[in-house]
């Protein structure tokens, strides 16, 4: 009679639909459904979306203090800033992939290594075959 009911799974279920109909990631919440892999990858998009913010909102203040210094020293024209890119998941996909391309190199070149040497006792081999006939 004194019987708890199990409301684990339809809660999640509806904090699943909410999160999902609000596009808010659940780790914002304190709850962790997905991967780490997708979690890291959703704090990535969320950090380059507020470095993107920033950026916009900083840059007519620093075109125009730039603007001012430049007009002190005589200079005229149009200020222009080049921002680095934010998209830290191509740095992270880039340097992955230069590391595998390092590993590639470093086999090619133990390969190739390898050949020389094959030849070298090769040709030694052949060597002493001939001064022996």
């Amino acid at each position: 009679m004194d019987q708890i009911i199990d409301t684990q799974v339809p809660v999640r279920q509806l904090l699943e639909q909410i999160l999902s109909k609000l596009s808010i990631p659940p780790f914002l919440l304190g709850l962790n459904w997905t991967s780490t892999e997708r979690m890291s990858c959703q704090q990535v998009d969320i950090l380059t979306s507020e470095l993107e913010y920033y950026r916009r909102l900083l840059e007519p203040v620093i075109r125009e203090i730039a603007g001012q210094f430049l007009r002190t020293r005589g200079y005229s024209g149009m200020v222009e800033i080049i921002w680095d890119n934010i998209n830290l998941q191509d740095e992270s996909e880039l340097s992955k992939a230069r590391y595998y391309n390092a590993q590639a190199e470093a086999l090619e070149l133990e390969n190739a290594l390898k050949k020389q040497q094959i030849a070298a006792k090769r040709s030694d081999k052949e060597d002493n075959t001939d001064e022996l006939s």
